[in-house]
């Protein structure tokens, strides 16, 4: 069993080192969050929408778009807290995101979470 795991592992790395060689260098955006606010109550709805700008550096990838989450934590006034993920894509540059929430929860922090990677420019 244990010849088996070994057996398996070195194939990994085999793999792994080889698609590494063969393929390019990946890189990230870096994001930064640089405005988070709420808008007014909207009626008769009983939501507010949480507003915020995200300033996306990706210079050194070639591509332009990926895949990102924001991961929202939640305070909710009659509930046990939660989490929140959102699936979005990244553009370069500076982008407005928004998630509308009811009155009766607001955000306690806010990350980004599993940018995708893009190959690196030369």
């Amino acid at each position: 069993m244990r010849a088996v795991w070994v057996l398996a592992l070195t194939a990994n790395i085999a793999v792994l080192s080889g698609a590494q060689a063969l393929g390019q260098q990946e890189c990230k955006p870096t994001m930064t969050f640089i405005d988070a606010r709420y808008s007014a109550m909207q009626l008769p709805k009983l939501q507010r929408t949480w507003i915020a700008v995200l300033s996306v550096d990706a210079s050194h990838c070639q591509t332009f778009s990926g895949g990102f989450e924001i991961v929202y934590s939640m305070e909710k006034e009659s509930a046990p807290d939660y989490e929140v993920r959102e699936e979005l894509t990244w553009i370069p540059g500076s982008m407005k995101v928004s998630k509308e929430f009811w009155i009766d929860e607001a955000v306690a922090a806010y990350r980004t979470d599993n940018i995708a990677s893009c190959p690196c420019r030369k």
